[in-house]
């Protein structure tokens, strides 16, 4: 739940800066057809991919440490402060997400350059990409196995499914049916220095989050990452003594 609401909220920011910039002009800052499949195809399909097949403990494990369950009874996952935490994550990844490529760019906002619409679909584009790393690395975050195939093929089918999307919207005759401001963007971006500077270091900002993940996850860690722990530290000794 908090991770559906700070995907929207981490792309909705975007709209709220741009909002200021172009002095409430009515514009969007997205391309329409693009935010269409963010949420459906983009950022849903790895979390039901995800939350179906990702398993943490045997059942066995589970029925045999009672204490696993007092989790959701404490509400250790959903409580006011960790809904604010996600709020708040969203905000600063889609701030983070919209200014990079935006002052990158350079398309801050309307202007008569005759060039300026390329830069800005190119612009907003990128910022949208970058919407989609942060939200997808923070569900990478989240994961109870970060490197199952399960998990790394989850998100690579929604970035499959970006590529195709953008591809179809940006560099076909169907682009120029239902998006035509930005055709040619894509491949643009990809060719744009300034933009392609923003989509490699702009994630570098994320490290930050990782790093009070990981903090968060050792000094207070819950039953179920104590009991994993003791679990792969079994599995450990059994195969050094085989």
């Amino acid at each position: 739940l908090c991770y559906y609401v700070y995907k929207h909220v981490a792309l909705a920011v975007g709209d709220m800066c741009w909002a200021h910039q172009s002095r409430f002009a009515g514009k969007v800052a997205y391309p329409e057809w693009v935010s269409s499949c963010y949420a459906a195809f983009f950022t849903s399909i790895p979390v039901i991919g995800i939350l179906s097949f990702d398993r943490d403990l045997p059942d066995n494990v589970a029925t045999a440490h009672p204490i696993l369950y007092s989790e959701g009874q404490l509400r250790m996952h959903f409580n006011a402060r960790i809904f604010c935490v996600w709020i708040l994550s969203g905000i600063w990844h889609g701030s983070l997400a919209w200014f990079a490529p935006n002052l990158s760019v350079g398309a801050l906002g309307p202007g008569s350059d005759p060039d300026w619409d390329k830069e800005w679909w190119i612009g907003s584009i990128a910022s949208f990409t970058l919407v989609l790393i942060c939200v997808s690395l923070r569900l990478w975050m989240i994961a109870l196995n970060h490197f199952s195939a399960i998990t790394l093929g989850s998100l690579a089918i929604s970035w499959v499914l970006y590529l195709i999307a953008m591809l179809m919207l940006c560099h076909s005759f169907l682009g120029e049916i239902m998006q035509p401001q930005i055709q040619g963007s894509f491949l643009d971006m990809l060719q744009s220095e300034k933009a392609m500077i923003a989509l490699c270091l702009a994630p570098l900002a994320l490290m930050f989050d990782l790093m009070v993940f990981l903090l968060v996850k050792f000094f207070g860690s819950a039953p179920l990452d104590r009991v994993t722990g003791e679990v792969r530290a079994k599995r450990s000794r059994v195969q050094v003594e085989a």
